[in-house]
């Protein structure tokens, strides 16, 4: 939409009331779904009041560039996140119960944000602005900087003159300068981005306008320019609505969309309606498709097979679109702690659209998503797989062509890794060197000890998805000359949980180290043509050809999305071959489904 079309907009509503209903206020508390979150809530703002509010020193602001370290400015006791825990707690005690004590201690957290240097993450300021081009680089809208502002004025506006003058002058002079004008006067890259960035950053900033903002031709004008990123957004989902960054940078991404979509809603009293788009309910149903019983989920690339579904978005959704259904309440994640971020936007709108009682029991259903080249399958004794083709340039793009996750009642017994520790060095040139974004850290074939090549190009071909199982021809993953032909199918029995692997090689006829990978967390036990895989009470059990492979069992440390250590093992079949050949693994259940 131009910028004079909102105007018109805008024009013809006046200004809707955005204040929530008192009533939808004082309900809130007693609604039984969401004790225990305000209780936590309100307990970690015990533990800060009183308390003063650390500095944010420079030598730990300047430890991603020197070290590529990012925990000791984000995530540790002086650091960046645990003041946005800060404030939205009291943000949230502040707006629900009005007391004169918590908000004090709001305003002075508030101050301690407006007193940061930059809102933007170190990770996310150039180097440049270490040196020469300090003032605008500071003022970078990043990610942060824009749920940031969201945060600041979200807050003011629903706590209006119970928030000290002098404190909501400073907020609304910063988000103007620091992100409303940046956003007028610069293009970032997020504007055309088409993930997650392009919803969180634009949403965050549209809702800092719509609540920031009173003149509405400036309005329009902020307006005019979000909203193309967010169209931007919605067209990098696949045509059946899949989040190829996994559920949660989905519940990432769209949750902001959400947000800001909603209040863009009532701002211009339903003539702007961005879920009218007919891309946003097949994106909406996404969730529902990638859980599997006892609460994991599909997993590739940067993404966690812990992920949990948010009450908020969830629930919104759900009595927005009649396709969209409910998750099982304990999959569900309602809990302050588990955002380390802390991110005010989704607290509240947990608070706001949570109902009191979610789904008993999902329902699992085998799928394909074509357009993702995704299988995931179901079975009745407790038995999940998830198989991807796809190619080796997509978002958080890890190096996993024909790689898949097997689940036996809740438990991950053949593994994608998911997200690595977020360093520096991890989004450069040497991120395929880290073993959670190579193909050496997913079950995938190794041919001499090379590994599948990075970039679009290196891309499955031929895929044939169904009800039953993918096949593709991985050939051109590997770029090798040797490789003259490999093409895997992975066949899925629903009645049994029996998932067939077959890789055909064709190489030349020299001798070549075939290595077939699979990564577990469990106990392996080699038997002579089986491999026994234990994970707290579940087993499976990996049949193979003793005659042409070789296992091999080896531990590995690496270091998990927040820095924290974990051990896994390989499983490597070894096989010295040459021309042509094929390597056939069955993987069935040991355990019986938990009664």
């Amino acid at each position: 939409m131009t910028k004079q079309q909102i105007l018109n907009i805008l024009k013809s509503v006046g200004k809707p009331d955005l204040f929530i209903p008192e009533e939808k206020r004082l309900a809130i508390p007693n609604n039984p779904l969401l004790k225990p979150y305000l209780q936590e809530i309100a307990d970690f703002a015990e533990k800060c009041r009183g308390t003063a509010i650390p500095a944010l020193p420079y030598s730990r602001f300047k430890l991603f560039h020197e070290t590529g370290d990012r925990f000791q400015y984000e995530d540790s006791e002086v650091g960046y996140f645990p003041r946005r825990g800060r404030i939205s707690a009291f943000g949230v005690l502040s707006w629900l119960y009005e007391r004169e004590e918590d908000i004090h201690e709001l305003e002075d957290i508030i101050w301690a944000i407006c007193d940061e240097y930059t809102w933007s993450l170190p990770a996310h300021v150039e180097r440049e602005a270490f040196t020469t081009r300090l003032e605008n680089d500071a003022y970078m809208v990043d990610l942060f900087a824009a749920e940031t502002a969201q945060t600041l004025a979200e807050i003011c506006f629903l706590l209006g003159s119970r928030i000290a003058p002098i404190v909501r002058l400073r907020v609304e002079r910063l988000i103007k300068e620091r992100v409303l004008d940046r956003v007028l006067q610069q293009d970032f890259g997020w504007m055309t981005a088409t993930h997650n960035w392009a919803a969180v950053c634009a949403g965050s900033v549209g809702m800092a306008a719509i609540y920031a903002i009173e003149d509405e031709e400036r309005l329009a004008e902020v307006l005019s320019r979000l909203l193309p990123s967010l169209d931007c957004f919605l067209s990098g989902f696949s045509e059946d609505g899949a989040c190829l960054e996994g559920i949660g940078y989905w519940r990432y991404g769209f949750s902001y969309f959400t947000e800001f979509a909603e209040l863009l809603e009532r701002r211009t009293a339903g003539k702007i309606c961005l879920f009218d788009d007919p891309r946003v309910e097949k994106i909406a149903a996404f969730q529902q498709k990638i859980y599997f019983p006892g609460g994991r989920t599909v997993c590739f690339s940067d993404g966690s097979s812990r992920a949990k579904w948010f009450p908020g978005i969830s629930f919104f959704l759900n009595s927005r679109f009649e396709s969209v259904t409910l998750l099982p309440e304990a999959f569900c994640q309602l809990s302050f702690a588990a955002d380390h971020c802390h991110r005010w936007s989704n607290i509240l709108r947990n608070l706001l659209w949570a109902q009191e009682k979610a789904a008993e029991e999902g329902r699992f259903q085998t799928c394909c998503l074509p357009a993702a080249q995704w299988f995931i399958g179901h079975s009745p004794v407790g038995a999940g797989i998830a198989a991807k083709a796809g190619h080796n340039d997509e978002p958080h793009n890890h190096n996993d062509v024909g790689s898949f996750q097997y689940y036996l009642n809740g438990e991950e017994m053949l593994s994608d890794l998911g997200s690595g520790e977020y360093t520096r060095q991890y989004f450069s040139d040497q991120r395929y060197d880290y073993f959670v974004c190579g193909s050496q850290g997913h079950s995938l074939p190794m041919i001499d000890g090379c590994t599948q090549r990075a970039g679009k190009e290196a891309r499955a071909e031929d895929v044939v998805l169904n009800e039953k199982g993918i096949r593709m021809d991985m050939t051109n993953v590997y770029g090798l000359d040797c490789l003259k032909s490999l093409t895997r199918s992975v066949q899925f029995d629903e009645t049994t949980g029996t998932m067939t692997l077959t890789d055909a090689f064709v190489l030349d006829e020299e001798k070549h180290d075939v290595c077939e990978r699979f990564i577990t967390y469990g106990k392996v036990t080699v038997e002579d043509g089986c491999a026994v895989i234990r994970l707290n009470e579940q087993a499976i059990r990996v049949d193979y050809d003793p005659a042409l492979f070789a296992p091999i069992v080896t531990p590995v440390t690496y270091s998990a999305h927040m820095g924290v250590k974990r051990q896994l093992f390989t499983l490597d079949f070894h096989a010295m071959v040459q021309g042509a050949f094929r390597a056939c693994f069955t993987i069935r259940p040991v355990t019986a489904k938990k009664g």
